[in-house]
Order: structure tokens, then C-alpha cells, then sequence
């Protein structure tokens, strides 16, 4: 009964909150890797917290994450500091702590502990551990771990320390990110070797792709693409101001559609010889 009470209450925090196609797709990928490849301000940080909360509950729609929730690790380039949300700059504690009731926190961080402790309906805890991808290598290490949740990509040395920690409870990645490096780990050992690839009506309808798509095999891994206006927070008139000075096609595909682009050839993209060329020799001659 006391189960049912709690359950019945913390869901007032995210009462109000609209669900998107993404969500519902993210909420069905029974993978060990899953990577959601945003535009800039997209909502996959408050997405992959959301699913972290479900677990934390034990009602995740994937009854074997339930089991994966004893220690989370947040990845970021910043850690959250003890104090009000405004002076937050770490925006997955932002959300856990928008989402889980007070009533549930055992413990909040402080100076000396980056963790969050939560009360399972059970009675067991969950401890949601925040580390940055600036903080030395030994400092992740020692700790088994439950999940690795990496919020935009870290080093790959981070990544691969963080890695081993899943071993012995057979814990799951998630990777929440703009692919901004079209040469990094994420796209070669994430992206290229999707099992499943999932894209919002938004994606499909500027690339003319198909909504799903399995390019390999037995992979583990899952992907979902979408973009900046697949936020339903956003107005989309705001959208297209923000964008429209991003003339480089490429530029405009990563950061509003989460598509991996290398941007890093031809310096001046809009370089056209017939009219920036000048004939030396018929000028200077």
C-alpha cells in the first residue's frame, strides 16, 4: 500500500510534461548502448532523466533496468555544486532534482559528496553519482556500477574507464549528445554500428529517410535521431531565428537535426569562383 502511495505522489513533479514520439520510442530500446543524437536544445537530457527516474521507481517499461539502478553515473563536463537550481550549470542534476520528490532524497550532494541518494519504493537506495569529464582518471575508478549515463561526449579514455566499471552487474550506456566531432568514438563505435536506428517525422521529412532502419546485426546498440524542433517546449518561430544565420548547410544539419557532419574541410563554404575569382592577369598584367 505505502508502494502504491509513493507512486501515486512522485509523479506530480512530471505531471505536466508533454511526451514525444522519441520518448515513447526511447522508452521501448532494450539495448546495452543507446545513443540520442540531438540538435542543440532538443530535450534528450531531460529525456534520458526521465527514464533514469522511471528506473529509480522500478516501473521502467524494460523490467531488467529496473535491476540496473543500485549506482548511476552522470557524465559531464561540469560537476553540480551544493545550493539553489539557478546557479546549477550541471543540467542532469537540474532535471533529476526537478523531477524526484523531496520526500524521496536521503541525501542531496554537497561539498565533499556529488551524490544524490533516493528511496526506492522498496526501501532500497539509489545513488545517482555525478562526475565531470575534467576530474582525473582515479577518482572513476574503485566503484561498480549499475549505468554510465555520458550527457554530451566524453574523452574516450573517460569513456573506456567508465566502461569496465559495468562489468559486474552487466550495466548499460547512454549517450545524450549533439555530434558536434563527426570523427570521434560516437560515431564509428555508436552510430555506424546501430543495431536499431530510430528517427523522429522531422528528421525523415528534411532527409528523406525512413522512421526506422537496422543496418546490422546482434550489435546491442540503439539510436534515435531527432531535432531542436522536436522540442514541444520551443516555439518554433524562435527556432528559425536562432537558426537562420547558420548558412553553412552542414553546421545547420548538426546542430538543429543531430546529424553527423564533418564541417572541418573547405574553410569558405560559400565560395563561388564566378563571382569571388579574379583574373590576375587580366587586371595586373
Amino acid at each position: 500500500q505505502q508502494t502504491a502511495v509513493d507512486l501515486a505522489t512522485v509523479f506530480r513533479h512530471v505531471a505536466d510534461c508533454k511526451t514525444t514520439p522519441q520518448l515513447k520510442k526511447l522508452l521501448t530500446m532494450d539495448y546495452n548502448i543507446v545513443g540520442n543524437f540531438s540538435g542543440n536544445q532538443g530535450g534528450k537530457t531531460w529525456s534520458f532523466a526521465y527514464m533514469y527516474f522511471l528506473r529509480v521507481l522500478g516501473i521502467h517499461p524494460i523490467k531488467r533496468l529496473n535491476f540496473l539502478a543500485r549506482k548511476i553515473r552522470c557524465m559531464s563536463p561540469s560537476l553540480p555544486i551544493a545550493g539553489g537550481l539557478a546557479e546549477q550549470d550541471n543540467t542532469q542534476y537540474m532535471e533529476f532534482k526537478q523531477m524526484i520528490p523531496p520526500e524521496l532524497i536521503v541525501s542531496d550532494i554537497t561539498a565533499r559528496s556529488q551524490n544524490l541518494v533516493v528511496r526506492r519504493p522498496d526501501g532500497s537506495n539509489s545513488v545517482i553519482e555525478f562526475k565531470s569529464t575534467n576530474q582525473e582518471m582515479q577518482k572513476l575508478g574503485r566503484v561498480q556500477l549499475s549505468s554510465v549515463w555520458h550527457d554530451e561526449e566524453s574523452p574516450r579514455a573517460i569513456r573506456d574507464e567508465c566502461k569496465m566499471r559495468l562489468l559486474a552487474e552487466g550495466g548499460d550506456e547512454n549517450f545524450s549528445l549533439t555530434p558536434t566531432n563527426a570523427l570521434s568514438y560516437t560515431y564509428s563505435e555508436i552510430w555506424q554500428r546501430a543495431e536499431y536506428i530510430y528517427r523522429t517525422p522531422t528528421i525523415q521529412k528534411r532527409f528523406n529517410l525512413p522512421e526506422e532502419e537496422w543496418p546490422n546485426k546482434n550489435t546491442r546498440v540503439g539510436c534515435v535521431q531527432m531535432a531542436t524542433d522536436d522540442n514541444p517546449t520551443l516555439d518554433p518561430e524562435t527556432i528559425d531565428f536562432i537558426f537562420e544565420d547558420i548558412t553553412d548547410p552542414d553546421e545547420l544539419d548538426l546542430r538543429r537535426y543531430g546529424v553527423f557532419k564533418q564541417i572541418s574541410g573547405r574553410v569558405h563554404k560559400t565560395y563561388s569562383p564566378e563571382v569571388c575569382y579574379i583574373d590576375f592577369g587580366r587586371l595586373f598584367a
